[in-house]
């Protein structure tokens, strides 16, 4: 059938006066260009069911004598009909012009439907969902269902463009609903052309029943109504085996109440908290880019009522290397600190473009305990870098009794003379750093701080506090205001130690961290650059985002200052190569660092596999974001 601009072949339905309950419409449609059209829609009494073409169909090109771009020209519908006869009709559109009628009939219906025509329309519709959405398992590796509980993860994608906004398992008596919104941008690699591709992801946790039986896969379409695309089945409890412990992070993605949004932006969040033990204030950073549509200006937090405007616009580098065609990405980093209520409440997180509305990119559940245990890094009750600490990183007394009595065994003491440069600290943060010095099991140290005439007389205050009370505490005050630069080489004026190491002033050192590098020094004796793994540490004191280190790659170093915390040069080494000089600031450090690297010989850096120093991840540190300082790019 030709109609205006349009050729038309309608297989189904082969007898329209026939009474059915259920019918297929189903066929092809292309422009008189060969190409298929851009949408068609159903018209079937006063209701209107609109689509795209889902199928492949080479024949078409066979009959019209030449080959289309794009193959994808075959319809099909599943419709209800009523009683007497209905008007049918199919219309369909480019991208420029109205509606077109191609087809129309008049269809009977009947309000008796046998099993065997229940089973066929169930077969359309799989056939028909089948051949408009993608979609791949990542788990379970192989069917039928064989553990308990089954989890079933993986990425769905509706070829038409559409969002794919919910997704469920069923059993007989059960439904299962999906964490959606998974970001996945290999998916978005394989649809460079489907908007949503990128947060195809979901995850199910399915509680099988006893017996044997089928499990429906079904998701939401763009009509609201839920729809099956696939069908496992799985066997009776005994044959089951028992499902293999998931990760903490594993964990998270298969509860459903963790996501489920949807949207034209990708991100990604920093896994620094617990989102079942919330505390009071907790900063979260990450990136957010749009990519579709107008560019964000805007992020902002959402818990209850409250409202936190973040901090949107940091530079994110690796976000445009990932997204180099996205405009934005560059700056696509944030800053926002959320207050959960007490209990359970809902975190959504939002962006808008200019002058445009808000949209949701993350939505999930929290908790904030009314009370704190004493034990709160229980197994399987926090991330995996927790569990990690308890495991590896918290050392017992009978650990630190066996540490001291081996200090005392070591062949060489040398001395340390750690370096900390202040300027208007937070007291508690300096204090802290302070403290962490003072509960070295190794002894045999020395702090040398420096206060760059702070404008708070709370810094030298506590300075003088802390040489009152420990002899190995030496203190200097500029009289006039310089930099980082001149506060540490101030500092470096009054280290008489061997070995020369830095401590930012809100920063922290593990307990164990001098007693490794003295082990190291007498297991290495030409070692004279020696340093240790690091981790951050947020403003709550929790530790997270580990960097276990290489050891010693001449060609990375240039590429990154990954040395530093926590760091020991020779003193020899630090003087000859004439401390610190001004005009590297944020990078006075790395540049000093490649200066003595110049000097040294074969052997002579030394990696001590362990966390030695805790980065405070403060707001307007580079720990946050390296965003928070671009003077030190510059510099660097």
């Amino acid at each position: 059938m030709m109609a205006s601009g349009f050729i038309c072949c309608v297989e189904q339905p082969l007898r329209p006066d026939i009474p059915l309950p259920w019918r297929r419409i189903s066929g092809w449609v292309v422009q008189e260009t060969g190409e298929p059209p851009a949408r068609i829609r159903l018209r079937v009494g006063d209701k209107k069911f609109e689509a795209g073409c889902i199928y492949d169909r080479p024949d078409v090109a066979n009959y019209l004598g030449r080959a289309p771009s794009n193959p994808r020209c075959g319809f099909s519908f599943v419709i209800e009909t009523a009683m007497q006869g209905t008007p049918l009709s199919l219309e369909a559109r480019d991208n420029l012009v109205d509606w077109t009628l191609v087809f129309s009939t008049t269809v009977r219906g009947t309000d008796i439907a046998s099993a065997a025509q229940r089973v066929e329309k169930e077969n359309w519709e799989l056939a028909d969902n089948k051949a408009r959405y993608a979609w791949w398992f990542d788990r379970p590796g192989n069917w039928p269902g064989s553990t308990d509980p089954l989890y079933i993860c993986g990425w769905c994608v509706d070829r038409m463009g559409a969002p794919v906004r919910g997704l469920r398992a069923k059993t007989e008596r059960n439904v299962f609903p999906a964490k959606i919104g998974i970001q996945r941008r290999d998916v978005r690699a394989i649809f460079p052309g489907l908007q949503f591709a990128h947060c195809s992801g979901f995850a199910i946790e399915v509680a099988l029943p006893s017996g044997a039986g089928t499990l429906d896969l079904e998701l939401l379409g763009p009509d609201e109504r839920w729809h099956l695309f696939d069908r496992r089945s799985y066997f009776e409890r005994r044959r089951r085996t028992p499902a293999a412990a998931l990760r903490a992070e594993e964990r998270d993605v298969f509860r459903a109440a963790a996501g489920g949004v949807v949207s034209r932006f990708a991100f990604w969040l920093e896994p620094r908290c617990n989102w079942s033990r919330m505390p009071k204030r907790q900063r979260l950073a990450g990136w957010c880019v749009a990519l579709d549509g107008p560019p964000i200006a805007e992020i902002r937090a959402i818990t209850g009522a409250k409202k936190s405007l973040a901090r949107y616009g940091l530079m994110r580098s690796e976000v445009k290397a990932a997204f180099p065609g996205v405009p934005g990405a560059v700056d696509s980093g944030f800053l926002v600190t959320v207050e959960p209520s007490l209990g359970s409440s809902e975190l959504v997180l939002e962006a808008r473009s200019r002058d445009g509305k808000w949209e949701p990119f993350m939505r999930r559940r929290v908790h904030r305990p009314l009370f704190w245990g004493r034990h709160e890094n229980a197994y399987g009750d926090t991330d995996d870098y927790s569990v990690w600490i308890k495991l590896y990183d918290r050392p017992t007394w009978r650990d630190r009794r066996s540490i001291r009595r081996h200090i005392r065994q070591l062949p060489i003491k040398p001395k340390f003379s750690i370096l900390l440069p202040a300027y208007n600290s937070n007291p508690r943060f300096l204090r802290r750093a302070i403290a962490s010095l003072r509960a070295q099991l190794y002894v045999n140290w020395e702090l040398c701080a420096a206060d760059d005439a702070s404008d708070d007389p709370a810094v030298w205050s506590l300075l003088q506090r802390a040489a009152r009370q420990d002899q190995r505490i030496k203190i200097v005050r500029r009289t006039d205001r310089g930099n980082i630069s001149l506060a540490s080489n101030a500092a470096l004026d009054l280290a008489s130690g061997a070995f020369i190491g830095f401590l930012d002033h809100d920063d922290e050192l593990a307990p164990t961290a001098l007693y490794y590098v003295a082990l190291e020094r007498n297991r290495n004796p030409t070692a004279r650059i020696i340093y240790t793994d690091e981790d951050k540490l947020d403003d709550n004191g929790k530790r997270f985002s580990p960097y276990f280190k290489s050891s010693w790659d001449p060609e990375f170093f240039l590429t990154q200052n990954y040395l530093a915390h926590f760091c020991l040069i020779d003193a020899e080494f630090v003087r000859r190569a004439g401390g610190f000089r001004s005009g590297f600031e944020g990078a006075q450090d790395y540049d000093l660092v490649l200066r003595c690297v110049e000097q040294i010989g074969p052997g002579q850096v030394a990696h001590i596999p362990r966390i030695g120093y805790h980065w405070r991840s403060a707001e307007g540190s580079t720990a946050e974001t390296t965003a928070a300082k671009p003077y030190a790019h510059g510099a660097a």
